[in-house]
Parts: C-alpha cells; structure tokens; sequence
C-alpha cells in the first residue's frame, strides 16, 4: 500500500525497529537515512526499541516495548525473518548462516543439488559464501540445475538481484555485500536520485539504486560477465553503460 493510500485512508503508520536507521547495515547510513526521511515526510513514524509483548482482550490493542513505552495498534505486522529448512536433506550439517554448504555448480554430492533460500553457495564476485532468500535467485538457481542435471553448465555465476518499492520509489539492489569497507556514491541519496556501490577492497561487488536504471542495469550486466571496472575506476567515473553495450 502506498502513501496515498494510507492517508486516504486515513491510517497512521508507525514502524518499530532496533536499528536508529533502518536499512543502514544492508545500504550504508546515507542511504538508509535518505529511506527513513523519505517515509518520515510521508506520514511514517519510526520508533527504536524491542518488543517485549502484544498486548489486548480478543483483539491486538497494543505493542509494548522493553524500555516500557506502549504503542497503541490496531493491526500489527512483524517481520521476524524465517529459519532455513536445512533438514530436508539428512546426515547433513548445516553451515554458519543456516545453509547446506555446495560447490560453485551448486552440487552437493552425486546427484544431489542445493537450489534457492537454503543454499550455501560460493557468489563468484564478492568470493563470499552466500545464502540469499529472494525468490530471483531461487530461480536462477533451479533453472542452473535443470542445465546441471542435462550435463549443460558448470559454475553458477548468476548475479544476484532485487528490488524494493518504497512508497512510490522503486529502490534496485544487485549483487552481494556480506560486509564492505566504503561506499562509492553518484547521485543524491536525499533526493532518492542515486547509485551507490559497496565496495570490498579494490572490487565493488554490489550496487543499490533509486532513479539511476541505466547505471543499475549496465552495473549488473558487467556483473554477471564478469567484466566490472575496479572499485578505483568506477570512482573515476567509468561509462559503465557504453561499456555494457561493448561487452553485449
């Protein structure tokens, strides 16, 4: 539902999260802060804390918080992530983060392949060991199996992505970034007008974007070639479009 519509409706929205900035580990501060300034103008209220309990007689009345603040709710909505079912495949330990650890082909043993939310698998860019929950790269995953099992692929090097409408903004992320060191930024994150790219040592190996497509899909392109301009040339100013029109 957008903004609009809460307001046509005359709803009151109020989001509470641990984090100060929400989005700031995955996006950076700037980023997260543009977002949270962003919904704040749109009627949004943010509040920071932890929930203790919900509270209400045949119907939800309240949210309180650990620090004893009481939220009055009509409807409440929890985003407390998911568990991977990594026991569907016996005799198997799972990883750190939950997943069953695979090759680059995604093959687990003989016969055996690992596609989609509780896959362990090795990203090629980052050099990360990821586990991504989004349903792209589950199929992304499937269709590389379907190729494996007919003897037609090898390493998955499929690159990572989604997309997040935020009001009526449409925020793009590609690639994977466990962590990073800085962050590149073109653009104005205020102004939701912006790509910014997350950077690992030399390498960028993920990018966020509102408003900047043409950058974002030739970023993702590269991407998934293999093909992407250092961290220091992008930086530069590297033309990444006209380079994706070359690599095409």
């Amino acid at each position: 539902m957008g903004h609009r519509q809460y307001r046509r409706r005359r709803l009151s929205v109020t989001v509470l999260a641990r984090e100060e900035v929400p989005f700031a580990k995955r996006f950076g501060e700037a980023v997260g802060a543009a977002l949270k300034q962003y919904h704040a103008d749109n009627g949004v209220t943010f509040e920071t804390g932890s929930v203790v309990r919900i509270t209400g007689i045949s119907r939800v009345e309240a949210v309180e918080t650990k620090d004893g603040r009481r939220l009055p709710a009509d409807i409440v909505l929890v985003g407390a992530g998911a568990d991977p079912e990594s026991s569907l495949i016996a005799d198997v330990d799972p990883g750190e983060g939950g997943g069953l650890e695979v090759g680059g082909d995604l093959k687990l043993a003989d016969g055996v392949w690992i596609a989609g939310d509780i896959s362990a698998f090795p990203e090629r860019a980052s050099g990360e060991t990821a586990r991504i929950e989004h349903w792209r790269l589950a199929q992304q995953h499937g269709t590389h199996v379907a190729h494996a099992i007919l003897d037609r692929s090898g390493v998955f090097a499929g690159a990572p992505f989604f997309w997040s409408n935020q009001g009526d903004k449409r925020l793009d992320y590609g690639g994977y970034a466990k962590g990073f060191d800085r962050i590149i930024v073109q653009g104005d994150p205020s102004a939701l007008d912006f790509i910014a790219y997350y950077v690992t040592g030399d390498r960028v190996t993920a990018a966020c974007s509102i408003g900047r497509n043409s950058a974002f899909t030739a970023f993702l392109h590269l991407l998934g070639l293999g093909s992407l301009p250092s961290a220091a040339e992008i930086e530069a100013g590297a033309d990444l479009p006209t380079l994706a029109r070359e690599a095409a």
